[in-house]
């Protein structure tokens, strides 16, 4: 069992499938069969030629990057701005770039300020802001973020690889899908963690359908395996 195999599984007893089998009709899918629910497990993740180490450092930044966002605290008035950031690595300590960029943010004005290009934070770090029509809880809200050693947005990105990954495991079950009557595809989501603000959610699901194979597609966070939104 590999690890994503093994965070599906404790996300699979996390929600009371305590009885789990792995590989019930051997080296085939699915995966794993629960309940005579039968589910198959995959990574979601950038594809590109990079291997895991972009992703497995992103996800953290991204999650302390949203973490500072929300600590910001609601809007001045009726205005949210969209904060999106672009690096290269090698990204500067957290402990000395989160500072830089509490200050670039609380020294903007709401009344004065219009939608900002770029702002430089470091060599490699920048940031841009986009007024948003609709006022969120928070001030500031992640947008998205270009990693210029991988690249993407967070929902285009997901939208993207979910276009690569969907088919290619509902071309994988195919064979064998008279064997249960109800298949869950369950992605540890290496990308967007799981975690999307509302209108995030909502592109997803306008630009994302569930194919009729699958009768649940579900998104893991890998930081927070009980963290989970349903596709």
């Amino acid at each position: 069992m590999d690890r994503t195999e093994s965070q599906v599984l404790a996300f699979l007893r996390s929600r009371g499938f305590n009885n789990v089998v792995y590989e019930p009709d051997g080296n085939v899918p699915p995966d794993f069969a629960c309940r005579g629910i039968a589910v198959e497990a995959r990574r979601l993740n950038q594809h590109d030629k990079s291997g895991d180490g972009l992703e497995v450092s992103a996800a953290p930044l991204v999650t302390k990057f949203r973490n500072l966002l929300m600590s910001l605290g609601p809007p001045q008035g009726t205005t949210s701005w969209f904060v999106t950031f672009r690096y290269r690595r090698p990204v500067e300590d957290w402990v000395t770039l989160a500072p830089k960029i509490k200050a670039a943010l609380l020294a903007l004005s709401d009344t004065t300020m219009q939608d900002v290009d770029r702002i430089s934070i470091s060599n490699w770090f920048s940031l841009g802001l986009a007024r948003s029509s609709k006022t969120f809880e928070k001030r500031f809200v992640l947008g998205g973020y270009t990693d210029h050693d991988s690249g993407g947005l967070i929902v285009s990105e997901m939208i993207r690889n979910l276009a690569i990954v969907i088919p290619e495991k509902s071309k994988k079950i195919e064979p064998f899908r008279s064997r249960y009557s109800e298949w869950w595809l369950v992605l540890v989501d290496h990308i967007g963690h799981a975690h999307l603000e509302s209108h995030e959610l909502d592109t997803l699901h306008q630009y994302v359908r569930r194919p009729p194979e699958w009768d649940k597609i579900v998104l893991v966070s890998p930081l927070a395996l009980d963290n989970a939104i349903e596709i």
